[in-house]
């Protein structure tokens, strides 16, 4: 009875041990658009996470530099021996035995607004890290945008390349029956021979790319080594639909692109906190001002009576041999800094925004151009095969006409990917994260 039992137990392990396998394989044959690989991405790329780290620092950093705004409470114990003072007015003030217990609290007054402006410059750097961090999650799917569309690029020359290599080989049988008929076709039978030996070597070279993509791309979307995504899994369907774009650069549009931008916007509050590293640094020309509390639970000698005490301290500076002034100055100096990187940051932007918009100009004019080469090709491919049934072409102007066929059809899909990878470029450049809904 319990081995029937175990029997049955096994058999249910493996049963679900099966179906969650199968599960998993249903999966992984599921199609993968580039809106799926980013949520994955987002999960595992180191890069992100790091920056989530570094948002988690400058927060708790933010925290530290508002502790030292609020009171600070304290207890303390001493236990004191040494020797007893033969005086015995003297040891009624250091008695040989002293036990003190105590509780204090202390309050900073006034540091010359320091205080105030270290929590502003922190709270400002924690939300220039949150910028920071946008900006590169939105670089991580430009990043698998490059590699989702290299993909495909390599796919579609794989699969157009194999179909150019089996009507090579096509015709090639061909040429080997006439040769078995007695029709000497040799110079022809050794160059097609030779054609399609190159178009396997081309072949070869073109899969191996492919699977050097496949895994660039498994590598940014976050899997583990070894790892690879299936190319069956992917298509251009998996790609976002590209906005129709206004006819110009219109310059208010360009200017809120510019400081829409993640990194824009970083600079803009480093330039907001190195303004408060200044007045930290004049800070110090300004007095302090503290106040303590202490109670006593026990206290040796005299003062074993004097149960609290309060003590207010004011400090001037009134010389520190010049460092605080350099200090001023090196803040100062930080500051301009932070501005410079910011106008350089905002011309580089720009010229990032105009560079993509004249790459998808240009796109769109040359897959105009491409259409009609596809178009051109493919029916001079179709006379000349006429021609070749007829007999007044040869086997080699056939297979010329169509591999300029498919070169024209390789580049015209080539460039409409990217376009497609332009756009993407260009949105990411304006500060846009262009993820379509799955149902688009």
């Amino acid at each position: 009875m319990e081995c029937t039992q175990e029997r049955n137990l096994r058999y249910l392990l493996f049963l679900a041990v099966h179906v969650l396998f199968s599960i998993q394989a249903v999966a992984a044959q599921a199609p993968l658009s580039l809106a799926d690989l980013y949520q994955q991405a987002l999960t595992k790329n180191e890069t992100v996470l790091t920056q989530n780290e570094l948002f988690t620092q400058r927060d708790e950093q933010a925290t530290q530099a508002l502790a030292p705004m609020l009171p600070q409470l304290s207890t303390s114990a001493l236990l004191l021996k040494q020797t007893e003072v033969s005086n015995p007015a003297s040891a009624q003030f250091s008695p040989a035995n002293q036990t003190t217990l105590k509780v204090g609290v202390t309050q900073s007054l006034f540091r010359g607004l320091r205080d105030f402006a270290q929590l502003h410059r922190q709270n400002t750097m924690a939300q220039a890290q949150t910028n920071l961090r946008d900006a590169s999650m939105i670089q991580l799917y430009v990043d698998l945008a490059q590699s989702y569309v290299t993909c495909l690029q390599l796919l579609s020359d794989v699969q157009l390349m194999s179909q150019e290599i089996q009507i090579n080989r096509k015709r090639l049988e061909e040429l080997r029956g006439f040769q078995s008929r007695g029709r000497n076709r040799q110079a022809e039978l050794f160059s097609l021979e030779s054609t399609v030996a190159t178009l396997e070597a081309q072949w070869e070279l073109l899969r191996g790319q492919l699977e050097g993509a496949q895994e660039q791309l498994a590598f940014v979307s976050g899997l583990n080594g070894g790892q690879r995504i299936s190319v069956e899994n992917i298509s251009r369907e998996g790609l976002p639909k590209a906005a129709p774009l206004p006819e110009g650069l219109d310059s208010k549009a360009l200017e809120s692109d510019i400081e829409r931008r993640s990194e824009v916007a970083a600079a803009r509050l480093e330039l907001d906190a190195a303004d408060s590293g200044v007045s930290m640094a004049r800070a110090g020309h300004l007095p302090t001002a503290d106040a303590s509390a202490n109670y006593y639970f026990m206290r040796p000698g005299l003062f074993a009576d004097i149960k609290w005490d309060v003590q207010l301290t004011a400090t001037l500076p009134l010389y520190s041999g010049g460092g605080t002034q350099s200090q001023v100055r090196q803040a100062a100096s930080e500051r301009k800094t932070k501005e410079l990187q910011l106008a350089r940051l905002r011309r580089q932007v720009e010229q990032e925004i105009r560079t993509y918009w004249a790459a998808l100009q240009a796109d769109s004019r040359q897959i105009e151009k491409l259409s009609n080469a596809v178009e051109l090709t493919g029916k001079s491919y179709q006379i000349e095969q006429r021609n070749y049934r007829s007999g007044l072409s040869t086997v080699l102007e056939v297979l010329q006409t169509h591999a300029l066929w498919v070169q024209a059809q390789r580049n015209m899909e080539r460039v409409k990917l990217t376009q497609t990878l332009d756009w993407i470029r260009l949105e990411a450049a304006r500060g846009r994260l262009p993820i379509p809904s799955n149902k688009q």
